[in-house]
């Protein structure tokens, strides 16, 4: 009992933040964000790991967004902070959707989740017309490290049909 409380604050500390504005792609939209800790992510992982949970992976109700790896290796060795790159399609994105951290023993919702993908967008600020002020806000600072970092490769839409990239200039 009190293990599944202690992993059930620890789990809580997780959020999604979107990377981008979802994109319209054949017919479904695509997301591309980061799983974040909104506390010390040194502490907090620690801290899974003493209550036994040492890989995780993220998870749509139908689709799974990450393969199961260690918690350390998503923490940044510039900044400290935990970020998992994770990418998946909805049908739009006011479609409620809710995004899970996952475990060999554990299943948990994501802090404020479930929720749409354009609650997400509106509580980073992507759209306020003179962005968002993150004085004060660690976790909204850029670090040149994690912003570097790629996301994984795209998987195709369901019923989209794979475009050729030859003969694009790639943007500098």
């Amino acid at each position: 009992m009190v293990g599944t409380v202690v992993r059930a604050l620890l789990t809580s500390c997780f959020y999604f933040a979107p990377d981008a504005v979802p994109s319209y792609e054949a017919g479904r939209y695509h997301i591309q964000g980061s799983i974040k800790c909104r506390s010390n992510s040194f502490a907090i992982v620690d801290a899974l790991q003493k209550a036994d949970i040492h890989a995780v992976g993220y998870c749509l109700d139908t689709e799974t967004l990450s393969s199961s790896s260690s918690l350390n290796g998503d923490i940044c060795t510039l900044c400290h902070r935990y970020r998992r790159r994770v990418q998946f399609y909805i049908r739009h994105p006011r479609d409620i959707v809710c995004i899970y951290m996952r475990s060999n023993h554990l299943r948990r919702k994501l802090s404020a989740f479930p929720q749409s993908i354009d609650w997400a967008v509106e509580q980073q600020g992507m759209l306020n017309f003179f962005g968002t002020d993150s004085h004060g806000t660690p976790g909204l600072l850029h670090c040149h490290a994690c912003v570097n970092q790629k996301h994984p490769p795209k998987r195709a839409a369901e019923g989209a049909s794979p475009q050729s990239k030859a003969g694009k200039k790639a943007r500098v």
